[in-house]
């Protein structure tokens, strides 16, 4: 019986080996085992803010005066070099009322001293003619041309002007003594006030550092105490981000993260700059939940440095702004986030 065409067209394939079904197998297992032990890139964000580790200083005004100039902002800044400088008018008056007191002390001293002279002069005049009476009469007293009573009234004499002159002296001797005692006085309170305006008339960096966010500007009155400026010292600003419990298997020390600031998202071309893990806090720490959220979020606090300061530039990353950080370096393999996974659901149940 012959076969129908249609029929013969079909040939049954042949039965494969057991050595290729073994190497399709081989291929199918290690391409499991691939898929699982194989690094990806994981795309993980985290938030935080920019933080200093070393002195960032509120920089206040040290007296009421008014603002005569300001460093630029942004700009580094050696230490010792002058952030504001003031201008005091009320202390200036002070110190010129004190000068022209002084000025006047010295019109006073000088005029006492001369009038002192010119009467001590005149008195020693009188104290000399009064001698060379008192002699007259003595040599006449002794060859008996005048009375006992007239060499004593002639005595009398010369000791009145001695005592005139003592007189003299010592009210001379007190004036001056007054006087100075006053010029010092004034003195100490004017040295005194030089030191304070010396101390106040500029404020200047403390180290190697970038003064941002100031709030005042020249010519302007500020009060003592009122907050000028911050002042953050070179290389001590970074990131602070916050962990959370779910990506904290997949983040080391050493990662690197690109990161940008929610304050320069409405550029064009908002700033992005570079910074490596430093540090992972050890201890966890309960985060406070948002409103719609049930409960508070376990998390972690890292330390990120960045590779160029951050305080430079048009738009610097300034301390306390809020910032986002994008992993460019950080991998796992599927196995460890199946097993994070695991074990994160034996938690929730337990």
């Amino acid at each position: 019986m012959e076969q129908s065409p249609e029929l013969s067209s079909y040939e049954i394939t042949e039965k494969p080996s057991f050595n290729t079904l073994r190497g399709y197998l081989f291929l199918l297992a290690a391409g499991i085992v691939s898929a699982l032990f194989l690094p990806i890139t994981l795309a993980l964000n985290l938030s935080g803010r920019i933080a200093s580790d070393g002195p960032s200083n509120e920089i206040k005004a040290p007296a009421d005066s008014i603002i005569k100039e300001i460093a630029k902002e942004n700009i580094r800044i050696n230490r010792g070099d002058a952030l504001f400088q003031f201008e005091q008018p009320l202390m200036s008056a002070e110190i010129q009322v004190l000068e022209e007191k002084i000025s006047s002390l010295n019109m006073q001293i000088d005029s006492s001293t001369q009038q002192c002279i010119s009467v001590k002069s005149i008195l020693d005049q009188n104290l000399s003619h009064a001698k060379e009476l008192f002699a007259l009469k003595r040599n006449a007293y002794e060859i008996e041309a005048i009375s006992m009573l007239n060499l004593l009234g002639a005595r009398g004499d010369l000791d009145i002007i001695n005592r005139e002159m003592a007189v003299h002296e010592k009210q001379c001797a007190q004036d001056k003594e007054r006087l100075l005692g006053e010029k010092k006085v004034i003195e100490k309170e004017l040295s005194k006030q030089l030191s304070s305006i010396a101390l106040t008339e500029s404020v200047t960096a403390p180290s190697n550092g970038y003064l941002h966010r100031v709030s005042i500007k020249p010519e302007q009155k500020v009060s003592a105490g009122q907050l000028l400026g911050i002042f953050t010292s070179e290389g001590t600003a970074g990131a602070t981000f916050i962990i959370p419990l779910r990506d904290r298997p997949f983040i080391n020390v050493g990662d690197e993260y690109l990161v940008t600031s929610e304050a320069y998202q409405i550029l064009n071309n908002p700033p992005i700059r570079s910074c490596t893990i430093t540090a992972i806090s050890p201890d966890s720490f309960a985060e406070e939940a948002a409103e719609n959220s049930e409960g508070d979020r376990i998390s972690f606090q890292a330390q990120c440095q960045f590779n160029e300061t951050p305080l430079t530039g048009d738009y610097p990353f300034l301390v306390g702004m809020q910032v986002n950080g994008s992993a460019t370096s950080v991998r796992a393999t599927l196995v460890q986030i199946l097993i994070e996974g695991y074990r994160r659901l034996m938690v929730n149940q337990d």
